[in-house]
């Protein structure tokens, strides 16, 4: 670790950020209301009045020194909440959902992706129109449309639409251990959704919106159809245009899967790594121009120019705004600052930000980035320090190596708590990918920059072939023994004692202090404490449950840290069931899944101590037990429940999405009548039973 004197002066944002960060995390978990947010605006008024009233006398002391600290952390403590609070459809009176208008209008604000024959874009509302005329108002929409004519180019970013305001609230996850698609969207600002058919949608022919983000995506389509114009295996297109540009609407799950098995996934987001190629060419090719201070002002522009061209080369994304601002705030300090702290220039991109959009401390790329570029920053010169080579080709691989441990361990945590995966290989597959990802970059770069022709094509061959020799080489180290470990869940708190653990043993190993030791021992106890609990509170736990899956069924049950699965889902890799169930299954350590074919058979089966009858329309089910626990009814069979009613007591009777509400209603009563428990699956929660 370098031997940087840290004192209150020298990392100022890292400061800021701390107390910027505590009024976002606080306005996340405190709902709004109106009145919240008059008391915050009113508060913020006074501490900033406050603080002009401290900044004002000249005779400083330390306890106004003291004062105005303090006043400067609660001020930017609320501006964190304010900046969350105030976009909420709950407090925020212009937006959509506050009207009873009949239609929005607004504009695509994003990149529109087709898939199945829809069509998914963000919308940003600008008006409602109510009464016969249109209001101003705001907010964020998810529209899906059905299309069958319209080409995805007239989707563009910036076209003004007018649809109909039939939409609704985007709801939360149905089964245990589902992806939170509600959280992840309002981490966007957008709470609701629509699903549209094509004939709804009224094109106006003008656009809106940002015009560099228009033009940063027109661009990135025309490199891509010249990518594809010259590479025509599929898989190096894809892993090509994502590497290279930052588009992975056609990546597959296969390719991912790979890349996430060797911890390499972040090769597929254009982000700091390949931001960090563009600087290191540049800082090499004109690393001569040291001399007076008007040509490193000149060296300055030319690379922070060359580093947003690239963002913009790529669509804009939102990991390449990060790495870009990230990367910029390090190319000011090191042009202009005689000394700077590597944490406070960090921590002023990321103050920066978060300025911008408060939201992205939600953001997994924005959490591991951060993570990963704090290990490099404290850790990287260290390691280098330990293993001195002096040969140049095994530098560079200790260089890597170095880089690739700084960044894994501190991001390995997060990662494990969001993937419930741990790549065993992970040092060898980023040495592994380290040169072709690099070639490829600076090649894929290149390409655009020739003229269609001969040595356009000849690259492009090229890359196709190192893309494809990479792949094999990615997909062997995932299929290799112990590649991965799955089903990795930890909770919020374990992360964070693993943080703890981390970063005591760091401080303890570097700086040999006693308190450091033992704070190291405390959160190793604790978190072994915390693993155990969970442990127990699993084992010997049994549970059944019936998931959310439409007009399908799956059940499943799991003792202790195993489970099995039955289904009439068409199998492993169905979407429904890798969303809905699968996640469940990863949690407990599925032991085994069983798909039955879907031809509306009833079934009677058992599950640990629980006996289940899985009951169709006009099918009936001779010698039925007096024992049965469960009735999960499907298809409309309310008759051939009625007519089993007589031999089924004590039982606790499941109605699925499979039923019309009137056969929901009748179930209900004959539930009643008979005394037995009702669960209506349809538009619920999973049940669960324990």
């Amino acid at each position: 670790m370098e031997k940087e004197r840290w004192y209150k002066g020298s990392i100022p944002f890292v400061r800021f950020l701390i107390a910027y960060v505590l009024g976002i995390l606080v306005a996340f978990f405190v709902s709004p209301t109106p009145s919240c947010l008059s008391i915050a605006y009113a508060a913020c008024a006074a501490l900033l009045f406050a603080i002009a009233l401290c900044r004002f006398f000249k005779k400083w002391n330390s306890k106004k020194i003291t004062l105005h600290g303090l006043l400067v952390f609660l001020f930017l403590m609320t501006v964190g909440l304010l900046l969350v609070w105030r976009v909420q459809p709950s407090v925020n009176e212009m937006h959509f959902s506050r009207s009873s208008g009949e239609e929005l209008i607004g504009y695509i604000r994003s990149e529109a992706i087709e898939k199945n024959g829809r069509m998914r874009f963000d919308f940003e509302v600008i008006g409602v129109r109510e009464k016969r005329k249109w209001i101003p108002a705001d907010g964020r929409l998810l529209v899906n449309v059905s299309t069958d004519e319209l080409p995805a180019s007239d989707w563009g970013y910036g076209e003004m639409l007018v649809l109909p305001q039939d939409y609704r609230v985007v709801e939360g996850p149905k089964n245990p251990n589902e992806f939170n698609y509600q959280r992840y969207l309002s981490n966007r600002q957008i709470y609701h959704q629509a699903f549209l058919r094509e004939e709804q949608v009224l094109h106006m022919d003008i656009s809106r919106g940002n015009p560099i983000v228009s033009l940063a995506l027109k661009w990135r389509q025309k490199l891509l159809e010249k990518y594809r114009f010259y590479i025509k295996n599929e898989t190096a297109f894809n892993v090509l245009s994502a590497l290279v540009l930052g588009y992975r609407a056609e990546i597959d799950d296969h390719l991912y899967q790979a890349f996430s098995t060797t911890g390499t996934i972040h090769v597929l987001s254009v982000s700091g790594m390949h931001v960090g190629m563009v600087y290191w060419l540049l800082a090499f090719l004109l690393g001569w121009m040291k001399g007076s201070r008007s040509i490193r002002w000149f060296r300055y522009v030319l690379i922070v120019l060359a580093i947003w061209a690239y963002c913009v080369l790529t669509g804009m994304a939102p990991s390449t705004l990060r790495a870009a601002v990230m990367i910029s705030f390090v190319v000011t300090a090191q042009s202009f600052s005689r000394q700077h702290q590597a944490f406070n220039t960090i921590a002023a991109s990321a103050f920066v930000l978060l300025l911008f959009n408060p939201l992205f401390l939600l953001d997994v790329g924005f959490q591991l980035s951060y993570l990963a570029v704090f290990g490099i920053a404290w850790l990287y010169q260290v390691l280098n320090r330990w293993m001195p080579v002096a040969n140049w080709v095994l530098r560079q691989a200790r260089d890597a190596c170095s880089i690739s441990l700084s960044a894994q361990l501190f991001a390995t945590p997060l990662s494990m708590f969001y993937f419930h995966l741990f790549p065993n290989y992970f040092l060898l597959g980023n040495l592994f990918i380290g040169l072709p990802a690099t070639l490829m970059v600076y090649g894929g770069i290149l390409v655009h920059f020739l003229p269609y022709g001969k040595a356009a094509y000849a690259l492009s061959h090229i890359l196709e072939r190192l893309t494809l020799c990479t792949m094999d080489g990615l997909s062997f180290l995932s299929k290799l023994p112990f590649a991965s470990i799955s089903g990795v869940w930890l909770s919020v708190w374990q992360t964070l004692l693993w943080y703890c653990l981390i970063v005591f043993t760091l401080w303890a190993f570097f700086h040999r202090q006693k308190s450091a030791f033992i704070a190291t021992l405390v959160s190793f106890i604790v978190l072994a404490f915390s693993q155990l609990l969970t442990y127990f509170e699993h084992h010997g736990h049994a549970r059944l449950v019936f998931h959310q899956v439409n007009q399908s069924w799956a059940i499943s049950y799991a003792d202790g840290m195993k489970a099995l699965c039955l289904s009439n889902l068409d199998g492993p890799t169905n979407s429904q069931f890798r969303y809905s169930v699968q996640p469940f299954l990863d949690r407990f350590h599925c032991a085994e899944k069983k798909f039955m074919p879907d031809e509306h058979k009833s079934y009677l089966f058992r599950m640990g101590d629980w006996h289940i009858l899985v009951l169709e329309k006009n099918v009936s089910i001779e010698d039925i037990p007096d024992n049965i626990d469960f009735v999960l009814l499907r298809g409309n069979a309310i008759v051939d429940l009625q007519a089993l009613s007589n031999s089924l007591s004590h039982i606790t009777l499941i109605v699925d999405g499979s039923n019309k509400t009137e056969t929901v209603q009748e179930a209900q009563s004959l539930a009643i009548k008979r005394q037995w428990k009702f669960y209506p699956l349809k538009d619920s929660y999973a049940y669960i039973s324990e």
